[in-house]
Order: C-alpha cells, then structure tokens, then sequence
C-alpha cells in the first residue's frame, strides 16, 4: 500500500477522472486497494478503495483524525488553549469526528 499516486496517473481533479472515475476505482481495487496520494501542498492523504481494507482502517485507533487523540495525556497537556473560530465551527462536519464521538452525537446505528 505504498505506491504513489503519481506513479499510478492519478488525478483526482482532473476532468476525466470527474466525468466517470468508475474504471479507475476498479484497476485501483484490482491493483492497488492502498495508494499514497500527494497534494500540492506537500500533505500525503491515503486512498482506500476496499470495503474489507476500508473497514480495516476505520476502526484501528492509529488513523486518526483529530492528531491530538494519539498524544500521550502530557503532551496534550501542553497544547495551547485557543478558542473555536466561526470559520472552524462552520467547517466541522460529523466525516470530521472520530467514531466514538460520532456514536455519542448520533447514536450507534
């Protein structure tokens, strides 16, 4: 699951990838169920194209969303106070919780 996405063509925002991205979803799950992604920015984001490797992923404590939850109670300890911005606020959607959280807003099923 390491192959980059550049390796493999992949643009996500490419127009052709938009208009019908179905055929490379498929060769991404024949092929390669994991691949690094890049951004411009420099940020690396993995892409999981597999329900079994997908579920996999989303109840493994290790990937996390929010950083904060893998520091140890010192180190979190030590983390700057700073209040919510409005623009914060806004930009949260329940895909940005983790699961437990989202289970306490929205119940388990």
């Amino acid at each position: 699951m390491s192959q980059a996405a550049q390796a493999i063509g992949l643009n996500l925002a490419s127009p052709a990838f938009k208009a019908n991205p179905y055929p490379t979803f498929t060769g991404l799950r024949a092929s390669n169920p994991g691949c690094l992604l890049a951004s411009a920015q420099g940020y690396n984001t993995w892409l999981v194209t597999r329900y079994a490797e997908a579920e996999i992923v989303l109840y493994d404590k290790r990937f996390v969303k929010d950083h904060t939850n893998v520091l140890s109670p010192e180190e979190r300890a030590c983390l700057p106070i700073s209040p919510a911005s409005a623009a914060d606020l806004m930009a949260m959607s329940m895909i940005d919780f983790e699961r437990m959280d989202h289970i306490c807003i929205n119940g388990p099923g």
